[in-house]
């Protein structure tokens, strides 16, 4: 099994999510864990297809009444994790799927949160994996038996769309990034006039000029 791990979606303005989906599934992708800052809009089969997903939703969103709903209702081949409940089974491995655990990995000494994530691993017996977003920066840690990974952001990463694929039977990690692409809507451009008032008739020609002058 490999599990192909994203964060920080956020609105997708530049739409890489469909270029992230076509690697999962160059590169064998079985699963999809999201570790949060997602919107309400990106939720369903329409915008990660036939993937089983597993992500996480913070407070903020369990707030609003959209997310309340996908929580009781969510999608087919959907599983959320929320505050105080992120531990879950993906298949046979057990994960910790959250947000904002990657600050404590920023802000803490690093025996700190070493002895956090084996704390995680005493209470939640069988404990292998922890992913966590939220500060858009790539990271592995690795303690005894227990794995930290934040895949980065897709949306306002430093540089092209970061994600990470974990293979759990083996072990192997391997973070990802891909250029960015261009935004999926054409550009265009607004020609912008005020006070024209009475023009045509000081000028009859105005308006043929004008248009050329926009289609230049």
């Amino acid at each position: 099994m490999k599990i192909g791990v994203i964060s920080d979606t956020h609105s997708d303005r530049a739409g890489a999510i469909p270029h992230i989906l076509k690697e999962f599934k160059k590169r064998n992708v079985d699963i999809i864990v999201h570790c949060g800052d997602i919107e309400i809009q990106h939720i369903g089969p329409d915008t990660f297809g036939d993937f089983e997903v597993f992500c996480a939703l913070n407070q903020e969103q369990l707030e609003k009444p959209a997310f309340e709903n996908a929580l009781k209702n969510p999608p087919p081949n959907w599983t959320f994790t929320i505050p105080n409940q992120r531990v879950i089974d993906v298949h046979h491995v057990r994960c910790y799927v959250g947000h904002k655990r990657s600050y404590e990995f920023l802000f803490s000494p690093e025996t700190e949160f070493e002895k956090t994530l084996e704390s995680l691993r005493k209470d939640y017996d069988g404990l292998r994996w922890v992913f966590a977003g939220h500060s858009h920066q790539q990271v592995c840690f690795q303690a005894h038996l227990i794995s930290f990974v934040n895949p980065g952001a897709i949306e306002a990463a430093l540089d092209g769309y970061e994600f990470a694929i974990v293979a759990p039977d083996s072990g192997q990690i391997i973070f990802c990034r891909i250029p960015k692409t261009n935004p999926v809507e054409n550009p265009f451009s607004i020609g912008v006039i005020s006070d024209s008032l009475n023009i045509s008739k000081l000028d009859i020609d105005f308006w043929r000029k004008l248009k050329k002058e926009f289609e230049d």
